[in-house]
C-alpha cells in the first residue's frame, strides 16, 4: 500500500509547532502557494502588529508570507488546515477531503485538530520521510502512516 502521509500527536502547549511542521516545506520549492482552510484558529502569544494582522486575514499565502506568519511568536494552534500548491498559476483552493487531496493539484496538506492531532499529506515521498524524521527528532507520539485508502475517508475543516 502506497503511503501518502502521516498522522501524529504533538504536545498541548504554546511554542513554535508551526515552524517545526513547515520548516522543510517552506525551504524547499515543493509548494509556492498555501491556502488556509475555512476555519483557522491559532492563538499567538504576542500582540499582532499591522503586518501580522494583514497576513492573518489572507487566505492565500506565498512561502515567504507563510514563513513570516508561522514564525511571528510562540503560538498555540487549535485548528487549522493548510493546502500547498507548487504553482501560483494553478487554481488553488482549500482542500476539504482526502479524496479531493488525491485528485487535485494540491501537493501537500497539513491539518491540525484539537491542538494536538496532526495530519500531514504529501504527494512527495521524500517530504513524508522527512516529516517522519522531524516527528522522531521532536519526540512526537503515535506516528502512523496514512495510505491512499485511508486518506479517502478524511474530511478537513
Amino acid at each position: 500500500m502506497e503511503k501518502v502521509g502521516l498522522s501524529f500527536r504533538v504536545p498541548n502547549q504554546y511554542g513554535k509547532l508551526l515552524v517545526i511542521l513547515f520548516k522543510n516545506l517552506l525551504e524547499s520549492s515543493s509548494s509556492s502557494t498555501w491556502v488556509k482552510g475555512d476555519h483557522v484558529e491559532i492563538l499567538f502569544h504576542d500582540v499582532l502588529d499591522l503586518g501580522m494582522q494583514h497576513l492573518e486575514k489572507l487566505t492565500i499565502l506565498s512561502n515567504k508570507q507563510l514563513k513570516e506568519y508561522v514564525s511571528f511568536s510562540d503560538h498555540y494552534p487549535i485548528m487549522a488546515t493548510f493546502s500547498g500548491y507548487s504553482s501560483d498559476e494553478e487554481i488553488v483552493k482549500a482542500v476539504k477531503t482526502g479524496r479531493e487531496f488525491l485528485i487535485t493539484e494540491c501537493q501537500t496538506l497539513i491539518s491540525i485538530v484539537d491542538s494536538t492531532e496532526i495530519l500531514f499529506l504529501s504527494k512527495n515521498v521524500y517530504l513524508i520521510d522527512n516529516m517522519e524524521e522531524q516527528c522522531q527528532q521532536n519526540r512526537f507520539s503515535d506516528v502512523k502512516h496514512i495510505t491512499k485508502e485511508k486518506c479517502l475517508g478524511f474530511v478537513f475543516d
